[in-house]
């Protein structure tokens, strides 16, 4: 059987909501690799969950992301959680990752330790499949999936 390698296109930037027609799949034989080269399967491929807004009192709220922005047409001027921010007397706060760079090692061994410990459980939402790709990228912008959302192919 020959391999093929699929490949998800993004042919036309949404009008509004983004639908499946906005991506075609392209598959094309898998080539040989060079000298000294390995070929490696994908078996996963990792997207990212939205953000809920379910807020405590005194929560902390971390900015990093605006994937909610980018098909507007326009900025969105301030926060559009005024009222919970105040009543949950929240603070919310920009984090970009790589402001801690130098601390990942200490965080991922820490989250290990946690993870082994059950005090971290992670979430994965597994859908099957390369061809369920759109439907997964769309999913991030309902807010439908819980945790880390992941593609097996």
């Amino acid at each position: 059987m020959t391999q093929k390698n699929q490949t998800w296109i993004f042919v036309s930037r949404p009008q509004g909501e983004i639908i499946p027609d906005n991506f075609m799949l392209e598959a094309s034989p898998v080539p040989e690799p060079e000298p000294g080269a390995i070929l490696i399967r994908t078996l996963f491929l990792s997207v990212d969950p939205y953000m809920r807004n379910r807020m405590n009192n005194f929560a902390r709220i971390v900015l990093c992301g605006q994937i909610s922005q980018y098909n507007n047409t326009r900025i969105v001027m301030g926060p559009i959680l005024n009222a919970l921010l105040l009543i949950h007397r929240a603070l919310m706060k920009g984090f970009i990752v790589y402001d801690y760079q130098q601390r990942f090692d200490e965080a991922r061994e820490q989250l290990r330790k946690w993870v082994s410990q059950d005090k971290l459980v992670p979430v994965m939402e597994i859908q099957e499949g390369f061809e369920s790709l759109p439907k997964a990228l769309i999913s991030l912008f309902s807010g439908k999936n819980t945790g880390k959302l992941v593609v097996k192919i």
